[in-house]
């Protein structure tokens, strides 16, 4: 029991334990309110216990629990659960006689047997029954099996006609409560039996909520059972049909969802059921419908909040990363202002006297040039923490989408990008966006590099995907002019283009240490320059 704001409620835990391939143990589980159903039994306990018959709950299993045994058991036999709590304690006592006893058990254990295998009930027996004060009485005993316990009448048969009449009224009881049971839960129930020959099952039960939730009319799913799915929602009905019919083939357990159209209304249900095989071969499936439209709808808003919350991440991540681009390229020619006038000072200051204007000008332009470098070194470094987004994505698709962007635009500039298509996938932890962004760059400053080229040469980019054990790498190389080994350690820091200022490689070399890999940069086979992004494999397999 739970004590949720002051109220009392049960549920029941269960849970299944899953192994995981690295060691350790997960179980994943449930919390089911029972709270109703227990409402209800305690209801059920309450109506038996006041019944003009004497009314007891046993256990199935091999050494036979007496659960429960109501007042008018105790006022006719004399025992209660302390003078019983086991069937085999009531064996004995009722049944002194150890000849008749044996006989006795013999006769209803082939009954419950039968009773067990069919969920049926016992087949009525008068036996005679020795009282807690000595006295034996002709009793008639009825049972019922319900779930995992058999619920048994015992009827005092001496006023053969009363007894008659009360064990009418004791049976039809049962199955009054029964009935309310299944009409009170909030899902519908039903049953669907199936001949002994096969073919389509039919409907022998369906409860009110079962009609309710379908909009079915009981007379016309009786009648056609193919009529019960002329509610399922169009797209969904040939599926649906299909999943029923290999059901009924290979009498399976069925649990799926599916859409209801109901007075033009949509709603999602699931239904569930198990099949059991009765003795001439008929299948029954006694199952539930469920209501799981508003769980839907809470699912289908979480995902569009999910969604529209990525995209926002990945704007964000768009915009931080241009920013940072441009003060990586305010900060190269800010610190050429900051050199030169630290040279006209140095050079020029028998010139320049001191205190005169163009000194104070100086001085005034290297103190504002260095308050600006120091912003744009906090705005660099704020802008490097950038969050990440850390979600299974595949490198070959990122590669195929960065190639399909950039082909139209370097084939403007003279440019041909071969991709080298990958086999498989190449499962990675990271940020699809920021690969983007990064491989964009790339290929723009290759095709840029090549269109700058004078004369007929050739002019291709060739991009692959590798496989390495630990890691995976993206190679990019190109024909283009190519860098000099002494000028690849300070690549990063500036342009190699002549007419502009440059974003350098900051983007991709931000992008690869968020995903804790590595820039390497090299000569090409194909003559030009190579960029290869290297990433740990992780745990994106």
């Amino acid at each position: 029991r739970l004590l949720v704001r002051g109220q009392t409620r049960w549920v029941t835990i269960e849970s299944i334990p899953r192994h995981r391939k690295g060691g350790g143990t997960v179980w994943e589980g449930a919390v089911i309110d029972i709270t109703d159903r227990k409402r209800i039994e305690e209801q059920t306990r309450r109506i038996l216990n006041n019944l003009p018959i004497a009314v007891a709950s046993v256990t199935l299993e091999a050494q036979a629990r007496m659960l429960f045994i109501n007042e008018s058991f105790t006022r006719l036999f004399g025992y209660d659960l302390q003078d019983v709590p086991t069937v085999a304690d009531w064996a004995v006592r009722a049944y002194p006689v150890e000849a008749y006893r044996r006989e006795t058990f013999r006769i209803w254990d082939a009954a419950l047997a039968k009773a067990v295998e069919s969920r049926g009930k016992v087949e009525s027996m008068e036996l005679r029954v020795t009282c807690k004060n000595g006295e034996v009485k002709n009793v008639l005993f009825s049972a019922i099996v319900l779930e995992e316990q058999l619920l048994v009448s015992l009827l005092d048969i001496t006023e053969l006609r009363k007894a008659e009449a009360e064990a009418r009224s004791a049976e039809e009881l049962l199955q009054r409560v029964a009935f309310e049971l299944t009409e009170n839960i909030p899902v519908g129930t039903y049953t669907m039996v199936q001949p002994a020959g096969g073919g389509l099952a039919f409907f022998s039960f369906m409860s009110d909520r079962f009609l309710e939730l379908t909009g079915l009319e009981r007379e016309a799913a009786k009648s056609d059972p193919m009529n019960a799915f002329a509610c399922v929602h169009p797209e969904d009905h040939a599926e649906w049909v299909r999943k029923n019919a290999y059901v009924f083939e290979h009498r399976l357990p069925f649990h799926e969802e599916c859409r209801l159209v109901v007075k033009s209304e949509t709603r999602w249900i699931v239904a569930e059921s198990r099949p059991r095989e009765l003795p001439d071969g008929t299948v029954v499936w006694e199952g539930v419908l469920t209501d799981i439209t508003e769980r839907k709808e809470v699912e289908r808003r979480e995902r569009k909040r999910e969604e529209a919350h990525r995209l926002e991440l990945r704007q964000k991540l768009k915009t931080a990363l241009t920013a940072s681009a441009i003060a990586h390229e305010i900060d190269q020619p800010l610190s050429r202002v900051i050199h030169t006038a630290d040279l006209v000072r140095m050079h020029a200051g028998d010139v320049i006297g001191p205190g005169s204007k163009l000194s104070k000008f100086i001085d005034a332009l290297s103190v504002d040039a260095r308050h600006t470098a120091v912003i744009i070194s906090k705005m660099k470094a704020l802008l490097r923490n950038v969050k990440t987004q850390h979600e299974r994505i595949d490198l070959a698709e990122c590669l195929r989408d960065a190639t399909l962007y950039n082909t139209p635009r370097a084939r403007a500039r003279n440019v041909k990008i071969v991709l080298e298509e990958p086999e498989g996938e190449f499962p990675l932890q990271g940020d699809a966006v920021q690969v983007n962004i990064a491989l964009n760059n790339i290929l723009e400053n290759a095709a840029q590099a090549m269109a700058a080229q004078a004369g007929p040469g050739a002019r291709e980019i060739r991009v692959q995907l590798l496989r390495h054990p630990a890691e995976i790498e993206i190679r990019i190389g190109d024909t283009g002019p190519g860098i000099d080994e002494p000028d690849i350690p300070g690549l990063l820091l500036r342009s190699t283009k002549a007419e502009g200022l440059g974003l350098g490689l900051f983007i991709v070399q931000a992008t690869m240490e968020n995903h804790s890999g590595r820039l390497e940069i090299a000569r090409s086979e194909l003559g030009g320059a190579e960029f290869r992004m290297v990433f740990p494999k992780g745990n994106g397999k």
